[in-house]
């Protein structure tokens, strides 16, 4: 009986729940093309990390300045190029593509701890086959 009035005294003494407001803080997962969306034939690539291992063994330090290709998938393509005419001329890379690009090529910006590079459709070297 005594367990019964309890749990009641504990259901009046709850506090009732706050209206619910908007949220600051992310879902746990979001991508990226939410946060930044490429215009014209610009694609948003997410660079994929390197090996820190080779394959005769060595570790590759995090301060060691990586240059040459990267290998990356494309996260948002814009919509195409539109030429004199007027019309527009599609993408022929689209979401999901593993492409080959050079660590010079475009601007990298950190998104989320996120390494992303925004370039050109025509800066890509290849598309990677899965």
């Amino acid at each position: 009986m005594k367990k019964k009035e309890r749990e009641k005294e504990m259901a009046k003494a709850k506090p009732k729940s706050q209206p619910k407001t908007k949220s600051t803080t992310k879902p746990a997962k979001m991508s990226l093309s939410q946060f930044i969306s490429p215009l014209d034939d610009r694609i948003l690539v997410q660079v994929d990390r390197a090996e820190k291992i080779t394959a005769g063994g060595l570790i590759i330090p995090d301060t060691a300045e990586i240059t040459g290709n990267l290998k990356g998938t494309v996260v948002a393509v814009g919509r195409g190029h539109r030429n004199k005419n007027g019309k527009i001329h599609p993408m022929e890379l689209k979401v999901g593509d593993q492409v080959l690009i050079s660590s010079y090529v475009g601007d990298q910006i950190d998104i989320h701890s996120h390494e992303v590079k925004i370039l050109r459709e025509s800066e890509v070297l290849g598309v990677l086959e899965k």
